[in-house]
């Protein structure tokens, strides 16, 4: 069964074959051959996003924070789930890359206000900083 409880900490979730049926059964009624896709790209997804969320819990409290939200959001949807969370890793890589190719104050200023604005939307935040960074390199060019 799926659990997801509301909450600063969730359980770990579990995967509930029977919802899962019944999620791709009604997804592709009468379409057995995609049912079974969609049955097999959830069970894939699932394994692929309970391995990386274990190395998020070992890594930082706060990078926990969106594969929650990413389960909140998607449920039962594992391949959802997973590209949710993919997502958030590929942003906070970003966000990171970023924020070091930038100098001291507008790096204190950037990373602050896309921090405050976004987060923990890692992939938002690198968005904002993406947008910010390269107006602030406009702004300062020699041209």
């Amino acid at each position: 069964m799926l659990v997801l409880m509301s909450g600063a900490a969730q359980a770990d979730p579990t995967f509930d074959s029977d919802a899962i049926n019944a999620h791709c059964a009604e997804k592709w009624a009468g379409d057995f051959d995609m049912q079974g896709y969609c049955r097999k790209k959830i069970i894939t997804a699932f394994a692929s996003y309970q391995t990386a969320k274990q190395i998020a819990q070992t890594a930082s409290g706060d990078l926990i924070v969106p594969y929650e939200n990413c389960e909140s959001k998607w449920g039962i949807q594992w391949d959802m789930v997973e590209y949710c969370a993919k997502r958030q890793l590929d942003g906070l890589y970003e966000l990171v890359v970023i924020a070091d190719t930038l100098p001291g104050n507008p790096r204190a200023v950037i990373v602050g206000g896309c921090y405050d604005k976004w987060h923990p939307q890692f992939d938002m935040m690198a968005y904002c900083m993406r947008k910010q960074a390269d107006a602030w390199r406009e702004l300062n060019s020699s041209n």
